[in-house]
């Protein structure tokens, strides 16, 4: 019952929102969404089409956002190469919070791959 009224709310606010400038208000629930319904959260950014991101740090917090709902829902992330581009971008931004989520994903990705040398490589950078 929980889950479906997640999901209900979810739908409502997704059907309310515009485009603008700033990140994206989606994109803001997911996160928001993130700790308490990871469910929520991955069906909120599976249903946002990617192309329709307008910046390019929306696109990056999609990937690292997507990237940790995966992870919060216990799927297997078998590349790395969703949660690189949030890495690249946050690498040059000032978003320190979220370059140290893309670094700790980026490990837990290469975790995930059977690499654990790797992801302790990523896990120290974090």
């Amino acid at each position: 019952m929980r889950k479906c009224f997640y999901i209900l709310i979810s739908l409502s606010l997704l059907a309310a929102v515009g485009c603008g400038r700033g990140v994206d208000r989606r994109l803001v629930l997911a996160d928001t969404l993130m700790w308490t319904a990871p469910d929520s959260s991955l069906a909120i950014l599976n249903a946002i089409n990617r192309d329709s991101l307008q910046s390019d740090e929306n696109r990056a917090y999609h990937a690292l956002l997507l990237t940790q709902a995966q992870f919060r829902c216990n799927i297997p992330l078998t590349s790395d190469t969703l949660i690189s581009k949030a890495v690249d971008y946050y690498s040059d931004n000032h978003n320190r919070e979220h370059y140290t989520r893309a670094l700790l994903y980026k490990g837990g990705a290469f975790e995930d791959m059977g690499n654990p040398v790797e992801a302790i490589k990523w896990y120290k950078l974090a």
